[in-house]
């Protein structure tokens, strides 16, 4: 997992999966650790990262992970070569299925306001919220490749 997600590494847990989760941020691979998953630094375990990359069936990049699009697409090639399915989920995730597929993603999988509250959600950001005060009322989406 690339970007932890600890609500989804647990599901993926509950389902048999073991959980290995690199991230940039060090509270969440603690999170990650304290959880009994692998807690990954993608600075200073590259090695172990390829490796667990190389072992993994699924691999699942968090929107965020783009961020770093040199060392996403990397990766995402390495998991591809390796054999593993890949996924691009969460939240950040959120961009058009088609452009996940020019990616190179199998599936994805993200949130999507509904349109008729886009304006209050431009109301919320403005008064220093976010989608957390929508939340209720995001619509779940889920693209695969055929």
């Amino acid at each position: 997992m690339l970007g932890y997600m600890p609500g989804l590494a647990a599901e993926l847990e509950e389902l048999g999966a073991r959980v290995a989760a690199a991230d940039y941020d060090e509270e969440l691979r603690a999170m990650a650790r304290k959880r009994g998953h692998e807690g990954i630094d993608p600075r200073s375990e590259a090695p172990r990262l390829r490796e667990a990359i190389r072992e993994a069936d699924l691999v699942v990049f968090s929107g965020s992970s783009l961020l770093d699009p040199g060392t996403a697409y990397r990766l995402l090639s390495e998991a591809r070569e390796a054999g593993a399915k890949t996924a691009l989920v969460g939240a950040t995730a959120s961009i058009h299925p088609e452009a996940v597929n020019a990616l190179g993603f199998d599936a994805a999988a993200g949130l999507a306001v509904e349109p008729r509250l886009c304006p209050r959600l431009r109301l919320s950001i403005a008064g220093g919220g976010g989608v957390h005060r929508v939340r209720g009322r995001l619509v779940h989406w889920l693209w695969a490749r055929g």
